[in-house]
């Protein structure tokens, strides 16, 4: 495990940050972290790179402290990640396959399971939140989901929030499909489909599927797999 903090590839402007790099494991971009307490562990063969080689920046970048990221074993994982705040977490299970972009401005989380594969994602905590994705799902090119809408709205007479944010969780193996959008407080079941440019926002039962705007059921007891042997 090589825990050397002038690591070519890893700027380190803070005090006691803590780099877990296991010797197979490769990072072809490059890490800035300015703030104090910091946590990032790369496990035993997994690939760390950017989400777009022709875009320039960091693919792990760090302003703020005591926050961790942790990618698994022989996860690959093309990124583009900005934490912006403190107590944040960022966690990709084992055998993950992503391509994706992410932002944490608050005291929230991400957490992707076991297997998981993402084309090309966009994840948004910029409220305290969580987003949880569960084992072996399938998520498409240009999907996005957010804790929250980025910006409050207000009642002018009462002053009430309108729109509060609220974690997101889907289950174990649910395809997210080309261009959809799970919004705050989405709840989907285990073995789901989300149809291409559907926008959920509420809860989904297990094994059906939802499409439209907003999304809703269209077929129930379904089971989707990621080739056409069903032996």
């Amino acid at each position: 495990m090589n825990t050397d903090r002038n690591h070519r590839d890893i700027t380190d402007r803070g005090a006691r940050n803590r780099f877990l790099i296991a010797d197979d494991a490769r990072l072809t971009g490059s890490i800035h972290v300015e703030g104090d307490d910091n946590r990032i562990e790369l496990a035993a063969g997994a690939v760390v790179g950017p989400d777009d080689p022709l875009r320039p920046g960091p693919v792990l970048e760090i302003h703020g402290s005591r926050n961790q990221v942790s990618i698994g074993t022989r996860a690959l994982a093309n990124m583009q990640v900005k934490l912006d705040g403190d107590d944040c977490r960022l966690h990709i299970d084992a055998d993950c396959n992503l391509t994706f972009n992410a932002n944490l401005r608050a005291a929230g989380a991400i957490h992707v399971g076991q297997g998981t594969t993402m084309v090309k994602a966009s994840l948004q905590v910029h409220e305290t939140g969580s987003i949880s994705i569960g084992k072996d799902c399938m998520i498409s090119t240009l999907v996005y989901l957010s804790v929250s809408d980025i910006h409050p709205i207000y009642d002018r007479d009462t002053g009430e929030r309108l729109n509060p944010a609220a974690s997101v969780q889907i289950g174990d193996h649910v395809w997210l499909g080309l261009r959809s959008m799970i919004m705050k407080g989405a709840d989907i079941g285990s073995g789901a489909v989300v149809a291409a440019a559907a926008v959920v926002s509420g809860k989904v039962p297990p094994n059906t599927i939802v499409a439209g705007t907003p999304a809703r059921v269209v077929r129930e007891n379904v089971e989707w797999r990621r080739d056409f042997d069903r032996s």
